[in-house]
């Protein structure tokens, strides 16, 4: 299969893509295969993009709503759509994961001060209260 310039640059954009990743220390790397990506009509790093962008808003729409968004045209979005629509995603699901951090240090908090009054009401001396005053 002789490549395209187009498939070159792909396969070069994924090369550098796996490097930098292996670098941070990810151990799932992207097929570099020109080939592979070709049968999928995928020949461009901007196809590939778009392709990447599709498959993150997938995941990360059912990650803050818990349902995959199938009413969604996501075959037609634009990189900058599907950019914009991730970026809003990220913000929920980080909204979601401070909300779930605050809770869990409530709970926390909760938790502590019924054993402080269990301990308090099975001594029958208020921990607060010092012994001799």
């Amino acid at each position: 299969m002789t490549l395209t310039s187009d498939q070159i640059a792909l396969q070069n954009f994924l090369k550098a893509s796996n490097e930098a990743a292996k670098a941070k220390g990810f151990v799932g790397m992207v097929v570099e295969d020109a080939q592979f990506w070709s049968e999928r009509n995928i020949n461009s790093v901007e196809e590939f993009e778009i392709y990447d962008a599709q498959c993150t808003l997938w995941d990360i729409y059912k990650d803050v709503y818990g349902v995959r968004p199938r009413h969604m045209d996501i075959n037609n979005m634009s990189l900058g759509e599907l950019r914009s629509e991730i970026d809003y995603l990220c913000k929920c699901l980080e909204g979601q994961l401070e909300a779930e951090r605050e809770e869990k240090e409530l709970l926390e908090r909760a938790k502590a001060e019924t054993k402080r009054r269990i301990k308090e009401a099975m001594t029958c001396v208020p921990l607060t209260q010092g012994l001799f005053d």
